[in-house]
């Protein structure tokens, strides 16, 4: 009896790996960016991603399991940008219709490079994203309650 459970099971097993073997394998052919940070291939965690694009700062955390990534702006929700990359150029693509191409350095920060006026940090935390992300002119950047805000200078 055992034996023939073993050659049932072996003959099953079989049959399921000549399965496998004649599925057709998926191929991706979406567009060119995808929703991953650059620096994420490693990472085990939630990473922060901020950005100033036009007179918005917008915020969001990378999760690893998923691709998809929105930043939304604290103080004006309705204003919110998806965001893919294709290696280190990262794609801003707002809710306003605007657009922006940045250039992640190897620091997790970067600055556009075409498209509407964006500097963008990943994994990097507030207190040091405020220091190299990029205001617009006539403001600054400052953290109020761990979250990145634009202040008009003084003048």
């Amino acid at each position: 009896m055992r034996a023939k459970l073993a050659v049932w099971t072996t003959l099953a097993a079989a049959a399921l790996a000549g399965a496998a073997l004649a599925q057709t394998v998926y191929t991706y052919d979406g567009p060119p960016y995808s929703g991953n940070p650059p620096d994420s291939a490693g990472a085990r965690h939630s990473q922060p991603v901020f950005a100033v694009v036009g007179g918005h700062v917008v915020s969001g955390v990378q999760h690893p399991a998923v691709a998809a990534l929105t930043l939304v702006d604290a103080a004006n929700p309705e204003f919110a940008c998806q965001v893919g990359h294709r290696g280190a150029l990262v794609h801003l693509a707002c809710s306003d219709g605007s657009d922006a191409e940045v250039t992640i350095g190897p620091f997790g920060c970067g600055q556009s490079v075409s498209g509407q006026a964006a500097s963008l940090c990943y994994g990097v935390e507030a207190r040091s994203a405020v220091r190299k992300l990029r205001a617009p002119a006539g403001h600054r950047l400052s953290i109020e309650y761990g979250r990145l805000t634009l202040k008009p200078t003084a003048g």
